[in-house]
């Protein structure tokens, strides 16, 4: 099998676009983000670093790469969604990809 590295966005920007392929949706989920948490100059695990959606998947949805669109790079792995407020509306979380790869001491590559 073809193996080629998955590049890294390290620092996501707000209203970039991006898509997730959940396993239950079956389908691309299409998006941006609205806003992070990601430090600039620290992977250190005692600060998770999350990307917020405007777009969320179903149960079984976890797990899937969020990845910027067009150019593919890896961004976050989606891990589902946030109520927001007391509102019946809700907004996607994902962990960052570059905190994770860190933490985890591993290389990422697209199969």
């Amino acid at each position: 099998q073809n193996q080629t590295r998955l590049p890294v966005d390290r620092l996501p920007k707000q209203y970039s676009p991006i898509s997730f392929m959940g396993a239950a949706t079956g389908q691309p989920i299409p998006g941006v983000i609205t806003h992070s948490f990601v430090h600039p100059s620290t992977l250190c695990s005692r600060h998770p670093m999350r990307i917020f959606l405007d777009v969320y998947g179903q149960g079984g949805d976890s797990g899937a790469l969020v990845e910027n669109t067009p150019d593919g790079d890896g961004v976050g792995i989606y891990m589902g969604r946030n109520r927001l407020g007391a509102l019946d509306e809700f907004e996607g979380v994902a962990q960052a990809l570059c905190q994770a790869a860190y933490v985890l001491s591993t290389d990422l590559f697209r199969l």
